[in-house]
């Protein structure tokens, strides 16, 4: 399956908004190699991350609180073609509809928070994956099988972002909707049954 963001223009894009981060990284044939930079003004190597492994690590929440380095990461494993199945994809783009919603709500409240007709609730990246993973996927590839609602699911989160020439530049107008009214859900169901359980997980 072919990536709708190019990816030479998403790395491209990350890098270029990343320039004085603190991290850098490079496509090795052994996966994505990282450097941080140290007191001597020079990026030292830290570690290298197979390929198999990135989306694993970012989906567990390990670089949630280092959004440079999970976008650099990110960038460098989605320019490697061969990591393009659908369920990979699937995976990449839950994480970067994750990543913009919860900076929307932060630039919206000044706190990772959602507030909504029905009330407010804390959330976090984390949070808003598992949220995605069972209600977007979940009814995706109940209903079309594994490959094809993994398909799906991905034009669905390319969707829930607003991307111009290949840049992503956060979350869309439909994608915020989206994600609005599954936690309006959220807290209706909370008010009427107790705590819902797609927040348990």
């Amino acid at each position: 399956m072919t990536n709708p963001v190019k990816s030479n223009e998403l790395t491209k894009h990350v890098k270029t908004l990343k320039k004085s981060s603190q991290y850098y990284s490079e496509v090795t044939p052994n996966g994505v190699k990282v450097y941080l930079l140290h007191n001597d003004n020079a990026y030292h190597e830290q570690e290298v991350i197979p390929f198999a492994d990135v989306l694993t690590r970012a989906d567990a929440g390990e670089w949630d609180d280092k959004r440079p380095l999970a976008l650099r990461i990110l960038a460098e494993w989605v320019s490697v073609a061969a990591n393009h199945t659908s369920q990979n994809l699937m995976i990449f783009y839950r994480w970067l509809v994750a990543d913009a919603y919860v900076a929307d709500l932060v630039e919206l409240h000044g706190a990772e928070e959602f507030h909504g007709q029905h009330g407010n609730m804390e959330t976090n990246r984390q949070v808003e994956r598992l949220a995605m993973a069972n209600n977007i996927e979940g009814t995706a590839i109940s209903h079309f099988g594994v490959d094809e609602g993994a398909r799906l699911a991905v034009q669905f989160y390319i969707e829930m972002l607003s991307v111009h020439e290949g840049a992503i530049l956060g979350i869309s107008v439909f994608g915020r909707e989206t994600l609005n009214e599954l936690h309006e859900g959220f807290l209706q169901a909370f008010i009427t049954e107790g705590l819902p359980n797609e927040i348990h997980h």
